[in-house]
């Protein structure tokens, strides 16, 4: 359906319906552990995507999702023990992040995603610093760099209780690394 449709304004807002089903499938497969076949889903999500941006390149929820799939795709590495894999989209999913949020500071979903991306990359340096310490303090920012995000956040919204959790998981974390 979606290579028949002729419009581009009907198949730009085909494609992120398509890309999010590919990608939510992936989700549920990945509970299942057939990573495979989430490598394959995410894949389809992120070429749609891919595909969509040029049309229209500044929208947000496009982008946020290309950057959301990277996020998976951080995920899905450390399902495979794939370290470079981690590192690579982790990383694209920060810099889509922070270019989001350099445009509008104010938008509290991104702020969050960001944060939760910081989260991942620093836990992947903790769990890489008892091999290396270049390592420690390297998780140390990253852990440091979402926890002044979701204060902020918590500040701007006490009744969030989502933002308290997650302050308490990373000052856990601050303080084993610290320990």
């Amino acid at each position: 359906m979606l290579e028949k449709t002729k419009d581009a304004d009907a198949k730009f807002d085909l494609q992120p319906l398509f890309a999010n089903c590919r990608m939510n499938l992936g989700l549920v497969e990945r509970q299942r552990r057939n990573l495979d076949q989430v490598r394959i889903l995410y894949a389809e999500a992120q070429d749609q995507r891919r595909k969509a941006l040029p049309t229209r390149a500044k929208d947000r929820a496009m982008r946020r999702d290309l950057a959301k799939g990277f996020y998976n795709f951080a995920n899905l590495a450390i399902d495979n023990s794939d370290e470079a894999g981690l590192r690579e989209n982790i990383d694209e999913a920060i810099k889509r992040l922070e270019e989001m949020l350099a445009e509008n500071q104010r938008d509290l979903d991104d702020q969050y995603l960001l944060s939760l991306c910081y989260r991942l990359r620093a836990d992947l340096f903790a769990a890489l610093a008892p091999g290396d310490s270049q390592f420690g303090p390297a998780a140390i920012d990253d852990y440091s760099q979402p926890e002044r995000i979701v204060q902020k956040l918590s500040d701007l919204n006490p009744s969030v209780t989502k933002y308290f959790r997650e302050l308490v998981r990373l000052s856990v974390n601050l303080g084993q690394l610290s320990a």
